[in-house]
């Protein structure tokens, strides 16, 4: 029949490698990018991406969008901004200005959360706006993208227009696959 040590030595390798569980969850990582799906909800978010690296200033970026499987087309686009400083930076009355390759590109205006994340001590200041996949796209295009908010003005890093890119592309594909579904 075979030696019962070695076949309760298999069952534990199986069950550490395939634990068996109710939710269906999963997670995968691309650089950057995390994909989790739960039940039918797929969430695409880009990590903290930096935008400005000073010694007495940094702001980066995050990207989520959460796709539905039950209502596909129905999806937001969230960018969050943190700034973490030492002093109050200048972000005036939060309009995004932003330029893609020399050509101005609209975007809404950002706001500051209601209940700020007390997890994020460190963050001085926190502000997100809602942008169209449209939008994400022809920055993820450019080559040189410039933007400003209040007095502060940056050029969006070579590494983090990547980052931005495989965020859009990968969300593209969710997307995608979800009308391919239907």
């Amino acid at each position: 029949m075979g030696n019962p040590l070695i076949f309760a030595c298999v069952l534990l390798v199986v069950g550490v490698l395939f634990p068996l569980s109710d939710s269906r969850a999963m997670a995968q990582t691309n650089g950057q990018v995390e994909v989790k799906t739960d039940r039918g909800i797929i969430s695409v978010e880009l990590k903290e991406t930096s935008l400005i690296e000073k010694p007495d200033h940094k702001l980066t970026l995050s990207l989520e969008t959460l796709f539905n499987s039950e209502s596909p087309g129905n999806e937001s686009y969230v960018a969050d901004f943190f700034s973490y400083s030492k002093s109050a930076v200048p972000f005036g009355d939060l309009t995004i200005h932003c330029l893609v390759d020399g050509k101005l590109l609209s975007l809404k205006k950002a706001q500051r959360p209601e209940d700020r994340d007390r997890a994020r001590p460190r963050a001085s200041d926190e502000f997100y706006t809602l942008i169209d996949l449209q939008d994400l796209e022809k920055m993820a295009s450019g080559t040189k993208v410039e933007m400003r908010i209040g007095s502060v003005e940056w050029t969006i890093p070579d590494q983090s227009l990547l980052a931005i890119r495989e965020f859009v592309n990968t969300a593209k594909r969710h997307k995608e696959s979800l009308k391919k579904a239907k």
